[in-house]
Order: structure tokens, then C-alpha cells, then sequence
């Protein structure tokens, strides 16, 4: 570099680089918020902390799924650097509510049917598991017509919402049935207060 003047490198490609690094570290800085706060909340709700892990197990899996699918599609497809800021607020969100209401479910059950496991795993995925689906196919829809934008980052946020409301209802209809029925009763396991039901 000449000692007399000074290089600055400017352009489009430049601009997105930053972006690129900025984003990163947002990405970073909110899971590691993200995390905790939800921790927090689901054992607010629970009562016990294997109650709270569950969900937030399911969403940890849940988002590695979409992340991987996101790189994969990334090598065929372009898309917006923003979608892995989209799948992990989106994925990890989306995952913890639609395990939220299944493993609430799964609780109500096996007090009413102290003991027998299968029969609250097979209730919880046919009621509650219901309302996930047809939310999920819900939201799916209407994040998939975004895909036909020719605007690239709207048509990337259709593309990865699609990816995550897929997966998380995924999750919650299979990942976590299997979860429940090993975990069974323990699912109350470290309880910290007890919960009153109405």
C-alpha cells in the first residue's frame, strides 16, 4: 500500500460483508439472551425444571434441523443473509409453543392416567398435536406465498419461514411424543414449585 494515501474498499460487495458480520453477531447476542429468558419463562410455567429443558430440547434440535436444511438449500438457491437471524428467533419460538402446548398437554394427561404413559403420549399428540398441525399448516401457507416475490428478501423469508414452521410442527408431532413417552413421570422431575390448577 502506497504510504501516501489511504485505501478504502467501498462497493456493494464490501456493504454486504459488513452486514454479514453485524448480523452474525446479533445472531449470537440474542441467543444468548433468547435462552435464558426462555428457561425462565418455561420454568415460570412448569414448575420443574425437566418440565422447562423439554421444550427448550425440542427447539435446540428443532433449529439445528433448519439451519442445516437452510445451508443445503443456500448451495442451489440464493438467499438473504437475514434468514439465519429468521430461523433461529422464528425456529427456536416457534418450537417452544408448539412444545409448550403438547407437553402441558402430556402432563394433564398422565394425571388423569397416573402410571399409563402410552395413553398420555396417544391423547396428547391427538388433541393438542391437532391444533399444532393445523396452526402450522396455518402459518406455512402463508409464509410460503412469500416465496413467489421476486424480491429476494422477501421471497427468502417466504422460503426459510416455510423451512421453520415445517420443522417445528415436525418436532413437536414426532421429537417430542418420543421424548415424553421415555421421559414418562419424570417430566416433573426437579420440581421447584407446584403449580395449582383451576
Amino acid at each position: 500500500q502506497p504510504p501516501d494515501l489511504t485505501v478504502l474498499v467501498a462497493g456493494g460487495p464490501a456493504f454486504y460483508a459488513d452486514i454479514e458480520t453485524v448480523s452474525q453477531r446479533d445472531l449470537r447476542r440474542a441467543e444468548l439472551i433468547a435462552f435464558p429468558f426462555a428457561l425462565v419463562t418455561l420454568v415460570l410455567v412448569f414448575g420443574s425444571v425437566v418440565g422447562a429443558m423439554v421444550p427448550l430440547l425440542v427447539g435446540g434440535l428443532g433449529v439445528a434441523a433448519i439451519l442445516l436444511t437452510i445451508y443445503l438449500l443456500a448451495q442451489v438457491v440464493d438467499l438473504s443473509i437475514f434468514v439465519l437471524n429468521l430461523a433461529t428467533m422464528l425456529g427456536l419460538g416457534l418450537a417452544i409453543d408448539y412444545s409448550l402446548f403438547v407437553t402441558s398437554r402430556f402432563r394433564e394427561e398422565l394425571a388423569r392416567h397416573p402410571g399409563d404413559i402410552e395413553t398420555a403420549v396417544v391423547r396428547s399428540v391427538a388433541l393438542a398435536g391437532r391444533a399444532v398441525f393445523f396452526s402450522g399448516m396455518t402459518v406455512l401457507t402463508g409464509l410460503a406465498g412469500l416465496a413467489l416475490f421476486d424480491f429476494l428478501f422477501l421471497r427468502s423469508v417466504g422460503i426459510a419461514g416455510a423451512i421453520v414452521v415445517a420443522y417445528s410442527v415436525l418436532a413437536a408431532l414426532t421429537l417430542l411424543p418420543a421424548v415424553l413417552g421415555v421421559i414418562g413421570p419424570r417430566i416433573d422431575s426437579g420440581r421447584l414449585f407446584r403449580r395449582t390448577t383451576t
